[in-house]
């Protein structure tokens, strides 16, 4: 869990101290940096005289990425299971490790505040990419830009390259990347917050996830370089480099205080109803164990004790029987009888 609370703390104390933890990670100078880059990335993309370099650009990427899946083998395999949805499972956790790691580098409670700015992080994202969706694909815009394997003919496609793997290698609705969007937000999420080993490691992971949608021909360069890199600088900025961050963790602090102690509550419950589960389990299990030991026939003849038999409970709940050794009686000497003993003449 995050926070290891102190009795002797009110929520309201604890949520000040969370807020008033850090100071804010950008400034107005950065916000503005950021909208400058921005806007001369996309403005080269946009203006005619500009555009026709990085449509150029696009296509030389694509033919040399592409180009290398010719030979076929075990590559084309490679980067068709690379390109299958469910692989997008292995960017997402090691980018949660890499979060989860610096979130757990700084000492209670700051790591409340530092988690709760990787959610406003992530549920930023997510209206970004909602928004950008509905205004550039929908009806204000409806501006459709095919990938480059549904428009360079001579492309080769990684879909039907392994059997069973459902490879996704084109969209009609290229731009912005939407997986590049995400991958570089984190990388300048770090950068905000002067992270800067995390974000070199995550900006690696930017480069190895992105190439196999590039290698496919789902998108073309520009459609990160210029559309992810657009939306993140432009949604991080204002995150991190405005007061807007600071209302947020007003609001987010307190949700993760409370989901925190509730978490907390429900565990010891959880672990408490185990417990006793496990001892009432194992109280049957002896009673069940000295039932079957009566039972035998040693028992009986002992007229229901258990002289020879020894029942020992381990640790984990089972029911462990030794046999202790027996002690035969001793048999009579038929030669030693004598007939007055025996009450009739010995034949």
């Amino acid at each position: 869990m995050l926070v290891r609370f102190r009795s002797s703390q009110s929520d309201k104390e604890m949520r000040q101290e969370v807020v008033d933890d850090e100071s804010q990670p950008g400034s107005l100078r950065a916000w503005l940096d950021s909208h400058i880059v921005a806007i001369v990335l996309l403005a080269s993309w946009i203006l005619p005289a500009t555009r026709v370099y990085w449509d150029q650009f696009d296509t030389w990427v694509f033919r040399r990425l592409n180009g290398t899946l010719s030979s076929g083998g075990q590559w084309l395999k490679i980067c068709a299971i690379m390109n299958h949805r469910m692989f997008d499972l292995v960017p997402a956790v090691l980018l949660f490790g890499l979060v989860w790691h610096w979130i757990h580098r700084v000492p209670q409670p700051a790591r409340v505040r530092r988690f709760a700015t990787a959610v406003i992080l992530a549920l930023a994202v997510l209206l970004t990419r909602t928004a950008t969706t509905a205004v550039v694909h929908g009806p204000t815009l409806t501006y459709h830009r095919a990938s480059p394997s549904l428009v360079i003919e001579e492309s080769i496609s990684v879909e039907g390259a392994v059997d069973g793997v459902a490879a996704k290698g084109s969209s009609p609705y290229s731009f912005p990347g939407d997986h590049g969007f995400v991958l570089i937000s984190v990388v300048m999420f770090f950068v905000f917050h002067q992270a800067y080993g995390h974000a070199v490691l995550a900006a690696v992971y930017a480069v190895v996830f992105a190439m196999p949608r590039l290698i496919a021909g789902g998108h073309w360069f520009t459609d990160i370089a210029i559309g992810s890199l657009v939306m993140s600088l432009i949604c991080t900025s204002w995150l991190y480099a405005t007061p807007l961050n600071g209302l947020l963790q007003m609001v987010v602090v307190p949700v993760v205080i409370f989901v925190d102690r509730g978490g907390r509550m429900l565990f010891r419950s959880v672990m408490t109803i185990l417990r006793r589960t496990h001892d009432g389990a194992q109280r049957v299990a002896e009673r069940v164990s000295e039932r079957v030991v009566e039972e035998t026939p040693e028992a009986k003849e002992s007229g229901g004790r258990v002289p020879m038999m020894h029942v020992r409970t381990s640790s984990a709940g089972a029911v462990e029987q030794q046999q202790a050794p027996r002690v035969k009686a001793p048999r009579p000497n038929i030669a030693r009888i004598t007939e007055s003993e025996l009450g009739r003449p010995l034949s």
